[in-house]
């Protein structure tokens, strides 16, 4: 019911300066929740819960603007909450920047981005440490957010604003921030290359006449996109991982091989299929075949490859020479 609306974003202002630490870190998840159901209470059946989530109507529509009025007065109980004086409530708002971030939409992108930015640099090392590892997350819902808004330049922004944040915490005094930035590293890793992937199976075809055909603008800023991409994989995280690899820590460096580990057999079902559809849009959709298994793919006659490679031949031939010194490492546990 749109009318217990206002009293619910009452509660969220009144939680916030409560005295009790866990009520005030509460309210970061009561205001997401609420933030994420606005657009249902005045649109939407609300009794679907998150199973019919809407987003905010356009500018247009007569219920534009109460709906905005009062993400106008959710978003600073989060930005206050980041400043809160402890550590647990500014915990709670690193953990779930990226929640809010799907909530509000790409209108408040901008914002959130600066709310993560501030607590990357928060003086207790928890919070660093979270907010390290809400970082992909924070970015692929920034990402996915920016495919159909009308702001497709806030998916490079967030990685230009927060990846040089990212590299300030390599002299990190605190192991475990720099072990958090090195799990954080191999999820962007694979995000990141599974993005670039969409130049291969979203690139408009050649015309029949080989005459260079004029790309429409939403090709040509998805083209501009993947290149950034590119280049913050090459010139920003593949350096990143291989000084983690080198880290005197050995939790930091068996962080950063658990990352390259896992870039390198992430994404494997989303870009087979994705492949698949744009060659031919008769893709089967067999949820039970395990795209791991070497036994499911031998009894199908299938031209794709078992595993897809998310790491490209450059790339791992750039870790290479890492990897080889660590098997001389004096720690045992990185050996």
């Amino acid at each position: 019911d749109s009318r217990s609306v206002p009293w619910l974003v009452l509660m969220c202002e009144r939680a916030m300066t409560d005295p009790e630490p866990q009520l005030r870190a509460a309210a970061m998840t009561l205001t997401w929740h609420l933030a994420e159901h606005l657009p249902n209470a005045f649109l939407g059946d609300a009794s679907k819960g998150s199973r019919a989530l809407r987003r905010l109507p356009p500018r247009s529509d007569p219920t534009f603007a109460e709906v905005y009025l009062l993400q106008c007065k959710l978003l600073p109980v989060a930005t206050r909450l980041a400043e809160d004086r402890a550590p647990a409530v500014r915990l709670a708002v690193a953990a779930q920047c990226d929640r809010l971030c799907n909530a509000l939409g790409d209108h408040w992108f901008n914002i959130i981005i600066d709310l993560l930015q501030a607590l990357l640099g928060d003086t207790d090392e928890r919070v660093r440490g979270e907010a390290m590892l809400c970082m992909p997350r924070l970015v692929d819902s920034v990402l996915s957010g920016t495919l159909s808004s009308s702001n497709p330049s806030a998916s490079t922004n967030v990685l230009d604003s927060l990846l040089p944040l990212a590299i300030k915490l390599l002299k990190d005094p605190s192991t475990n921030v720099r072990v958090s930035l090195a799990t954080a590293c191999g999820e962007l890793l694979t995000l990141l290359v599974g993005l670039t992937s969409q130049e291969e199976i979203f690139q408009p075809p050649p015309s029949p006449g080989g005459s260079g055909s004029v790309e429409s603008s939403s090709d040509s800023d998805l083209l501009a996109g993947v290149r950034q991409h590119k280049r913050h994989i090459d010139e920003t995280l593949i350096p990143l991982v291989q000084r983690l690899l080198h880290d005197t820590d050995p939790e930091v460096t068996s962080a950063a091989l658990r990352a390259v580990t896992n870039a390198s057999r992430g994404n494997v079902r989303e870009i087979s299929t994705k492949r698949s559809f744009g060659r031919s849009h008769s893709v089967d959709m067999d949820d039970t075949m395990s795209v791991s298994s070497q036994f499911s793919y031998a009894s199908i006659e299938r031209k794709e490859p078992v595993f897809i490679p998310v790491l490209s031949e450059q790339q791992v031939l750039r870790l290479l020479p890492t990897l080889s010194d660590l098997s001389e490492n004096p720690q045992w546990r990185v050996r």
